[in-house]
């Protein structure tokens, strides 16, 4: 009777097994499109066969359908581009539980090696086993030799952490090319921290296959299984006894092989457009099809016989070829540019300058100003060469008839430049050039080159105003401890020209510097109250303006500087510790406009370099031109709105 029963239930068994859907026999045949990208203006397909038997799928027999319009297409099997950029990774998804120990585990490892003997050799293995915990063993890698290793220490102890095993292998897999995971598993998982509708999700947005095998699972693990092959177009393959799963790892493997690469030509019409893509071919002896929507490529296909060539740049330089005297005129200015610099940077004074330089030298033993320290020769930082002189002196004549020097050496002294007007002009002259034959050799047209010359005649000025800005703050946070220490001075007894020296002497840089050129003139005979206004002026200081006002009250009509000075250099603190109390409580405003302002920037740079068909209409159609314009006028306005409201004057 007791063998009846155990009859019973073993067929029983049996039929709930074959109701699951999951068994040893093969699959029907199956194509399935695994990635859709565009490579120089064509668009590349590829396909993953399975279900196929000992048959392949036939390249031949590829034809390609768009929005149902038949297109020029190719295909050839992916193990045979030896230059694609694709890359295909699988993870080996192993159960190492307690369930395994013995028979399970050796023929675990058994069938890992075999699918590794089967597996194309340009596919990137990694392994993962599940016990208690998911544990990467072995990273995506070509290199057989370590994943084989790897497999030969697994040991089955411990529950079943199935979900988390999973979400292992999809991190491991990494992002883009084809990537698949094979899974072994025997039991329901039992300690995992994620559940299963996490997985599920996290499956469906890896873009990732699953492939499972099920060994000597129930129902209940078999449904699960069946589900995460579902929601990622993979399938179940069941394994009734050890023996079973060297062959199923192997039919997993030979998915691999079955990988096709397929690249159509767009017709101009549907270039930039979203579509259907329907793809055919025969495989297993049935027609196969498999349909996609996506966005066609905008730009038409690059003609080339390299392979190498069909990968996507973020920079077109296609520009270079478009006109042969764009060429030719950029690359005759790029040669004259650098012509003249080394010609500047390396040719010497002639023999006259040379011997009055040696004059010079020699006299100024004999005179004041050989002492204390030698005499420095005066050396443009353009070079002392007849051509860079006769260039200084065209750009001198030029800033005095215009204005320009007295404005420029205002600024220059401002930021601690030791440059003068003249060089000055012939350095944003140069960076101008410069930047127009690069953009006019990078963009192939003469707007790029005009763009080029604003942005290379801009960079030198806000240079200088940054450099100007911090050293006027920097001027700005020490002056109340200078006028501190002048008061203090005063007070010990030192005349005003004394105490400014002290300050020369004690403070730091801008402060010393400036108060330095304060003593410098006081002693060739400027009024003091005259050095003080040229400080305020070279600093463009409003609090040093205060300073200079209450000298020269203190001058005309009497009364205790030093205690003028200590008041204002308080005053100064106040309203310093106001400003910064003030710029804290509105750091949020101004960090929102700061999003607000370079979010729709951002974001349309990312667009334009990456998603180059969905923005293309803004700049190839009238209306989306006028949209781009609108936009550009609201975000003006929005940052002129955003500013006063986060600026607060204290």
């Amino acid at each position: 009777m007791t063998g009846r029963r155990i009859v019973v239930l073993l067929s029983a068994s049996t039929v709930l097994w074959a109701g699951t859907g999951i068994g040893v026999a093969q699959a029907d045949p199956a194509a399935r499109i695994r990635s859709v990208r565009d490579v120089a203006g064509r668009l590349e397909i590829v396909l993953s066969g399975s279900g196929l038997g000992e048959t392949s799928l036939d390249p031949t027999s590829v034809s390609v359908t768009l929005e149902g319009q038949p297109v020029q297409a190719s295909a050839q099997l992916l193990g045979g581009v030896p230059s694609s950029s694709l890359v295909r990774r699988v993870v080996l998804l192993l159960d190492t539980s307690g369930s395994m120990a013995g028979p399970g585990i050796v023929g675990a490892k058994q069938a890992a090696e075999a699918f590794l003997g089967s597996a194309p050799k340009d596919v990137e293995v990694g392994l993962v086993g599940f016990s208690d915990t998911a544990r990467l063993l072995v990273p995506p890698t070509r290199d057989r030799g370590v994943v084989s290793r790897a497999i030969a220490t697994l040991a089955a102890k411990g529950e079943t952490a199935l979900y988390d095993g999973i979400r292992t292998a999809v991190q491991a897999l990494g992002a883009g090319g084809l990537r698949n995971v094979v899974l072994l598993s025997d039991g329901a998982d039992t300690v995992s921290r994620i559940s299963l509708a996490d997985v599920l999700t996290q499956l469906k947005a890896s873009g990732a296959q699953l492939d499972s095998v099920a060994f000597r699972t129930n129902d209940t693990a078999g449904s699960v299984l069946q589900q995460m092959a579902t929601a990622t177009a993979g399938r179940v393959l069941g394994a009734a006894n050890v023996g079973d799963l060297a062959q199923a790892f192997r039919q997993a493997a030979a998915s691999l092989t079955n990988q096709i690469v397929v690249t159509a030509e767009v017709p101009a019409a549907l270039a930039g457009r979203q579509a259907t893509v329907l793809v055919s071919l025969s495989g297993g002896g049935k027609t196969l099809t498999d349909q996609v929507v996506t966005v066609l490529p905008a730009k038409p296909a690059v003609a080339s016989q390299d392979p190498v060539a069909h990968t996507l740049h973020p920079l077109d330089v296609s520009g270079f070829a478009r006109s042969n005297g764009t060429l030719a005129v950029g690359l005759g200015g790029l040669f004259a540019a650098i012509v003249l610099i080394v010609l500047l940077a390396t040719s010497r004074g002639t023999s006259k300058q040379r011997a009055g330089s040696r004059q010079r030298r020699l006299l100024s033993l004999y005179t004041l100003t050989g002492r204390p320290t030698p005499v420095k020769e005066e050396t443009s930082v353009i070079g002392d060469s007849q051509i860079a002189q006769s260039a200084l002196e065209l750009a001198g004549r030029f800033a005095a008839r215009r204005g320009l020097e007295e404005r420029l050496s205002l600024r220059l002294e401002r930021a601690a430049v030791p440059v003068r007007p003249n060089e000055w002009l012939l350095i944003v002259v140069g960076l101008s050039v410069v930047g127009f034959v690069l953009l006019l050799l990078l963009s192939g047209n003469a707007l790029g080159g005009v763009v080029g010359a604003v942005l290379g005649g801009a960079a030198p000025g806000r240079w200088l105003g940054f450099k100007a800005g911090r050293r006027q703050a920097a001027f700005e946070d020490a002056l109340p401890d200078a006028l501190q220490l002048l008061a203090g001075s005063m007070s010990a007894g030192f005349s005003l020209p004394q105490a400014i020296d002290a300050v020369a002497r004690e403070g730091s840089e801008p402060i010393s510097g400036e108060f330095g050129r304060a003593v410098a003139e006081a002693r060739l005979g400027v009024p003091v109250e005259e050095t003080l206004a040229g400080i305020a002026e070279r600093m463009d200081s409003e609090n040093f303006r205060w300073v200079t006002m209450a000298v020269r009250t203190q001058r005309d009509v009497g009364g205790n500087l030093a205690e003028v000075l200590m008041i204002v250099s308080q005053t100064m603190r106040d309203r310093a510790k106001l400003k910064r109390h003030v710029r804290a409580l509105s750091a949020e405003g101004r960090l929102s406009a700061y999003v607000l302002l370079g979010l729709p920037v951002g974001m349309g740079t990312y667009l334009f370099t990456f998603r180059r068909a969905y923005v293309h209409p803004l700049y190839t159609d009238v209306l989306g031109i006028i949209m781009l314009v609108g936009a550009g006028v609201l975000l003006g306005i929005g940052f002129l709105w955003m500013r006063n409201i986060i600026k607060v004057e204290v």
